[in-house]
C-alpha cells in the first residue's frame, strides 16, 4: 500500500513532509500513518485532506501522536480536512493533539460533519493551554452554539495572556512568557447565525492577537457586518491584517460601515467583499479606503458594480503604490470601463495581479487594456486572466509572439522588454540624461513600445545573456503557498507530480550515498580481468564512461552537492516548461547530432596543428621523399550521403566513433611510436559528448523519442546556462573544481528525474 511504501521510501527520522493529500486511504490506513508518525519524530508537516479517515481512523491517527504522555516533539501542521471527520474524531484530537500541545500551529478540519459537540471538546482543549495560531473550522455544521463556545474559549484565552503579561508588567521576557494565541481564524459556511456572529463581534473587541479572519458564506447582513465594524472601532490594537467576507448579503450599508471603522489601519492587507449585493456607492467607498489604507489585496467581484464604481476604483489604482493584486471578475465592461483599466495599467507600479474574468470585455476594450499593459515602463504585472494576451499584442504594432504562450509568459516579455530598453538605450555623451524625467510615470509613445518589444524580441535569438534574463523574468513569479521553506522539507510526490520539492541533503546522507557508489563500483571491480582493469587505469578522465561514473558517484561531497540542489531550485520552474515544450523533429536531429558527435576540443586542434608544422619541417630537411600514400579503396571511403537515424543511442555511438588513421611520414621506430600515442589521445578527444553523462545516456536509452527530446532539451539547458559557455569537453578545464563541470550537470538532471 502506499503508506508502507512511503516508510521504505523514507527511512525513521529523515522525512520532515509527508503529503498524502487526495490519495483514497481510509481507516485501514491509519494504523501505518500513526507508526510513521512515532518512528520519524522529525515529522513537522502532515497533509492528508480529502481522504476517507472518519472518526476511527482519524482517532488512532490522534492516537499516534501522543505516546505515553507525550505529544510529537515537532509536528506543526495537521491537515485533516474533507474526512468525514464527525465529533468523536474532534473530541480524540482535542484530547490527544491540542489539549496541552506546545508543538501544534496549524490545525485544519475543514469540509467535515463536526458540530456542536465537537466544537465543545475542541474549546475545552484551548482552554486548557495549547499552541495553535491557525484554525479552520470552515464548512462544518457548528451553528450558532458551536461557534459561541469556540468563541469564548478563544476569549478567555486572549484574557489569561493578558493578565500573565501585567504581572510581568508588559514585558515580554521569553518564548515561554508569552504563550501562542490564535492569530487566524476560518468559520466560513458554518451556519452561525446572528446568534453566533454576536458571540464573534465580542471576541473580536477583547482581542489583541486575531490577524486573518474569514467568515465567508455565513448569510451576513448589513446588520451583522455593522456589529463587527463597531468592534474593530472600539478596539484599535487588534492588529487585523485580513477580512474574508465573500458570498454574504453585504450591501453598501454595511460596506460603509466597515469601511469608517478600517479607516486609517496600520496593519490591514486584504479585504475580500465578492459575491455580495455591493453597488457602485461601495466600489466608491473601496476606492477611497485605498488612499488611506495601504492595502494589498481587494477582491469586489460579482456585485452590482458598473463602469462608475470601476472608474472610481481605477483612479486610485493608478496612483496607489501598495496594492498587489485586484479582482474585478464578473463585473461587465463596455469601452469606458476597459479606457479607465488601461490608464490606471498605464500608471500603476505595484499591480501584480489582474483578474477580470467573466467581464464581457470587447475586441476594442481589450486592445486599450493591452496598450496600458505594455506602454507602462515599470509595470510589475505578473498574472492578468480574462483574455489572452498574445493575439491582441501583435494588433499593437509589436512582434508577433508564438501562440502557445500563455499571458504570464507575454507578461514576462513585456517586463524583460523594458529592462532590456533601459540596459540598451543610448544617450548622447554630451546630453545629461533628467532623472525625474526618466522616472516619470505613464504610457510611452507607441513608436518607443514598438521599437522597444521589436529590439527585445530578436535578442532572444541572438543573445545567451537575453535569454537568461527572459528566464529570470519567467522564475519571477507570485508565490501563493508559504507553508514551509522548501530548503528544509521532503514532500512526498503526488500522483499529479505537482508537489515535488528538491531536498536538502545532510553531510550524513551524502556519506551514505558516497559509501554505497564506492562499494558497488568496489563489488564490480572484482569480477573484472586484470587485463580491463589496467585499461582502466590507463584512460583519463574524459575517455572511460567507468572512471567517469565513479568520479560521479564518490567525488560528490557536501558542499558541491547543497550547491547543485541550491542552482536546481531556482531553475526548477524553467526546466519543467523546457521538458514540457511541443515535440519538433528538427530540435530532436540537432541535439541529437550534437550530443553524438565527437567532442572535440582546443588540445586537439592545436596539437594537429603543432603537428603539420613538424610533418612540413621534415619534409624540408629530410633528403628523402615519402613513399606516396595509395588511395583508400571504396570500403575505406567515409560516407557523404543523407543522415543517418538511429533507433538507440547506443548504435549510434558505436557508428559515430571512427578511427582516426594518419599515415606513418617517417620510418623509425621512435617516431611511430610518437604518432601512436598521437593517435591514442586523439581517440580520448573523438569521444562522443553524450558520453560524458553516463547515467543520462542510460535513461536516454530506455525512453521514447519524445521523452528523449525533453531530456536532451534539459540538458542542453543546464549545460549552457550552469556552466556560462564553457566548454566542458577539454580536459584542462576539469581542473577547477570551484567551477561547474560535466558531473554537476549531470547530478542537477539526475536530482531533476
Amino acid at each position: 500500500m502506499l503508506v508502507s511504501r512511503l516508510s521504505i521510501i523514507a527511512p525513521a527520522g529523515r522525512i520532515q513532509v509527508i503529503d498524502l493529500s487526495k490519495r483514497g486511504l481510509g481507516e485501514v490506513d491509519a494504523e501505518l500513518i500513526c507508526n510513521t508518525l512515532r518512528s520519524n519524530p522529525q515529522i513537522a508537516v502532515l497533509k492528508l485532506g480529502y481522504n476517507n479517515f472518519g472518526d476511527k481512523g482519524t482517532s488512532m491517527i490522534a492516537s499516534g501522536c501522543a505516546q505515553e504522555g507525550r505529544h510529537h516533539q515537532n509536528l506543526t501542521v495537521l491537515d485533516l480536512g474533507f474526512n468525514s471527520v464527525g465529533d468523536a474524531g474532534c473530541t480524540a484530537l482535542s484530547l490527544h493533539m491540542v489539549a496541552g500541545n506546545h508543538t501544534l500551529r496549524n490545525l485544519f478540519l475543514s469540509g467535515n460533519h463536526i458540530e456542536q459537540k465537537g466544537a465543545m471538546a475542541l474549546a475545552s482543549a484551548i482552554l486548557h493551554g495549547c499552541s495553535l495560531s491557525r484554525l479552520n473550522l470552515s464548512a462544518n455544521n457548528l451553528g450558532a452554539d458551536g461557534i459561541n463556545v469556540i468563541a469564548q474559549s478563544i476569549r478567555e484565552a486572549e484574557s489569561r495572556v493578558e493578565q500573565l503579561l501585567q504581572r510581568q508588567g508588559g514585558i515580554k521576557l521569553g518564548y515561554n512568557i508569552k504563550p501562542v494565541t490564535i492569530e487566524e481564524l476560518n468559520v466560513d459556511n458554518v451556519f452561525m447565525l446572528s446568534k453566533g456572529f454576536e458571540a464573534l463581534s465580542t471576541m473580536v473587541m477583547t482581542n489583541f492577537n486575531l490577524k486573518n479572519i474569514s467568515l465567508a458564506n455565513n448569510d451576513l447582513h448589513d446588520s451583522d457586518l455593522a456589529l463587527l465594524s463597531q468592534s474593530l472601532t472600539q478596539n484599535k490594537k487588534i492588529p487585523v491584517k485580513s477580512l474574508v467576507l465573500s458570498f454574504n448579503k453585504i450591501t453598501c450599508v454595511g460596506v460603509e460601515c466597515l469601511m469608517n471603522a478600517v479607516w486609517g489601519s496600520p496593519t490591514l492587507k486584504e479585504i475580500k467583499l465578492d459575491n455580495n449585493q455591493m453597488q457602485d456607492r461601495g466600489a466608491q467607498l473601496c476606492s477611497v479606503v485605498l488612499g488611506s489604507i495601504r492595502l494589498e489585496v481587494l477582491d469586489v467581484s460579482f456585485n452590482k458594480i458598473s463602469t462608475v464604481g470601476v472608474k472610481a476604483i481605477m483612479k486610485s489604482l493608478s496612483d496607489n503604490d501598495s496594492l498587489k493584486r485586484l479582482a474585478l471578475c464578473g463585473i461587465p465592461m463596455d469601452q469606458n470601463a476597459s479606457k479607465a483599466v488601461s490608464y490606471a495599467l498605464a500608471y500603476n507600479q505595484s499591480l501584480q495581479r489582474l483578474n477580470i474574468d467573466s467581464c464581457s470585455v470587447g475586441y476594442s476594450g481589450q486592445r486599450h487594456i493591452v496598450a496600458g499593459i505594455v506602454s507602462n515602463q515599470y509595470t510589475k504585472l505578473q498574472v492578468l486572466t480574462g483574455f489572452p494576451l498574445a493575439p491582441i499584442i501583435m494588433t499593437l504594432g509589436l512582434p508577433q509572439l508564438p501562440e502557445e504562450w500563455g499571458n504570464d509568459r507575454v507578461l514576462s516579455f513585456v517586463r524583460f522588454m523594458w529592462s532590456h530598453w533601459k540596459l540598451t538605450k543610448t544617450v548622447e555623451p554630451s546630453k545629461e540624461v533628467d532623472k525625474a524625467k526618466d522616472l516619470s510615470r505613464g504610457p510611452a509613445p507607441p513608436s518607443m513600445v514598438a521599437s522597444s518589444a521589436k529590439r527585445a524580441f530578436g535578442s532572444l535569438s541572438k543573445s545567451e545573456e537575453a535569454r537568461i534574463a527572459f528566464q529570470n523574468e519567467l522564475q519571477n513569479q507570485i508565490d501563493d503557498n508559504p507553508i514551509i521553506a522548501p530548503g528544509t522539507s521532503i514532500l512526498v510526490r503526488s500522483q499529479s507530480g505537482n508537489n515535488l520539492q528538491v531536498p536538502t541533503w545532510g553531510e550524513q546522507q551524502l556519506k551514505e550515498v558516497a559509501a554505497t557508489a564506492e562499494a558497488d563500483y568496489a563489488q564490480q571491480a572484482e569480477s573484472w580481468s586484470s587485463s580491463e582493469m589496467e585499461s582502466i587505469d590507463r584512460s583519463n578522465y574524459t575517455g572511460s564512461s567507468v572512471s567517469l561514473y565513479n568520479q560521479n558517484t564518490t567525488a560528490i561531497d557536501f558542499e558541491r552537492r547543497n550547491r547543485n540542489l541550491s542552482w536546481l531550485r531556482s531553475h526548477l520552474q524553467t526546466l519543467t516548461e523546457v521538458g514540457n515544450l511541443a515535440f519538433d523533429d528538427a530540435d530532436l536531429w540537432q541535439l541529437h547530432q550534437y550530443y553524438m558527435s565527437p567532442a572535440y576540443n582546443a588540445d586537439t586542434d592545436d596539437e594537429d596543428h603543432v603537428e603539420e608544422e613538424t610533418n612540413e619541417g621534415e619534409q624540408t630537411d629530410s633528403t628523402k621523399t615519402p613513399p606516396p600514400t595509395p588511395a583508400p579503396s571504396e570500403s575505406e571511403k567515409p560516407s557523404i550521403g543523407r543522415s543517418i537515424s538511429f533507433r538507440t543511442l547506443g548504435k549510434a555511438i558505436e557508428d559515430t566513433a571512427v578511427q582516426v588513421k594518419r599515415p606513418n611520414k617517417r620510418s623509425p621506430s621512435e617516431e611511430e611510436l610518437k604518432l601512436e600515442a598521437r593517435g591514442v589521445k586523439r581517440a580520448k578527444n573523438s569521444t562522443p559528448r553524450i558520453a560524458y553523462y553516463p547515467r543520462v545516456k542510460e535513461q536516454l536509452e530506455a525512453k521514447p523519442s519524445a521523452h528523449t527530446l525533453a531530456l536532451l532539451r534539459q540538458l542542453k539547458y543546464i549545460e549552457s546556462v550552469m556552466l556560462e559557455g564553457k566548454n566542458i569537453y577539454t580536459l584542462r578545464d576539469q581542473e577547477d573544481d570551484s567551477f561547474p563541470n560535466a558531473t554537476d550537470v549531470e547530478m542537477v538532471l539526475l536530482d531533476l528525474l
